[in-house]
């Protein structure tokens, strides 16, 4: 099969209508990504495609990405620009180029992330998910792999990609399709995404950044796990580990706080939204970190 995938690929049209594709950026279930030049506005862009023998379903989700995604307009969210057919058929859409690693590639290469760098992060990629939000979307698989960082001129950036399991909050239930079934990925999913997948909404994404920032502090997820079940059981019923941040300093302790209230069972138990989750994290890093207090968890250290 992979060799059948290889030869496909090296027969794909080498234009998607004034897009020039070049390599191949990344390959999985719903699709690929290649880079691509786009001869009118000359410049580079991100060109997603479907696998070749997409089903109906497949062809349905890749529409409603493509749709939606475009009506998200945020900094530290990926941009979709323009939706199109290839001559041979084969939809595709294109979004801005971010060139950087994922959190999950940074993490694994250096290890826990201090928390005033995570607390930045954390404050643009809530700001990303009120532009979601105030889209009337949910994203829906918040975590590490799905967030690109960049840096320029010591600046840096993160971004919220892959729109792949949006859904639309105005949507009937009876007209969402798989919402009967639980999406996502299991060690980000939030307790109502596993009971009442129809009922996920944006606190649903608030859930998935506080999985993704107790991974980004520790290193390893909040709840660990090689079995579906088993990682399912302990978002539902399982308190998470103590991140034993308070220590380091006086936003280290306030961070903890508001990463295990967005870990909280009940929806609403967590910030009252993205928005206010962006607040609460500006006062977090407003928090000041004395040398007495790093001291003190140096030599406790």
């Amino acid at each position: 099969m992979s060799c059948l995938l290889r030869l496909l690929r090296f027969f794909r049209p080498a234009r998607f209508g004034r897009y020039q594709v070049g390599e191949l950026l990344g390959a999985g279930a719903m699709g690929e990504v290649h880079r691509a030049w786009d001869r009118e506005q000359r410049r580079w862009v991100a060109l997603k495609t479907l696998p070749a023998r997409a089903s109906s379903e497949q062809r349905e989700r890749f529409e409603r990405e493509a749709t939606l995604g475009r009506r998200v307009r945020h900094q530290n969210a990926v941009r979709v620009l323009e939706r199109g057919m290839a001559a041979d058929g084969t939809p595709f859409y294109t979004m801005d180029l971010v060139q950087g690693c994922t959190l999950r590639d940074l993490v694994e290469r250096e290890g826990p992330q201090s928390p005033e760098r995570v607390c930045d992060w954390l404050i643009q990629l809530s700001a990303a998910l009120a532009a979601v939000h105030g889209a009337g979307l949910v994203h829906r698989d918040v975590k590490p792999e799905n967030v690109l960082i960049t840096r320029s001129e010591g600046i840096e950036r993160v971004t919220l990609v892959d729109f792949g399991l949006v859904h639309e909050l105005a949507t009937p239930v009876e007209a969402r399709g798989e919402l009967d079934t639980v999406v996502g990925t299991p060690l980000y999913l939030s307790p109502e995404a596993i009971t009442a997948p129809d009922r996920v909404g944006p606190q649903s994404d608030l859930y998935g950044l506080g999985a993704l920032a107790y991974f980004l502090l520790t290193g390893a997820p909040v709840f660990p796990g090689s079995e579906l079940l088993d990682v399912c059981c302990q978002h539902l019923y399982s308190e998470p580990r103590p991140l034993a941040l308070g220590r380091r300093s006086s936003c280290a302790a306030a961070l903890e706080r508001v990463v295990l209230e967005c870990l909280a069972k009940a929806p609403d138990a967590r910030p009252p939204g993205a928005t206010a989750l962006a607040a609460r994290l500006e006062r977090c890093r407003a928090e000041p970190s004395t040398s007495n207090e790093l001291e003190r968890f140096a030599l406790a250290a």
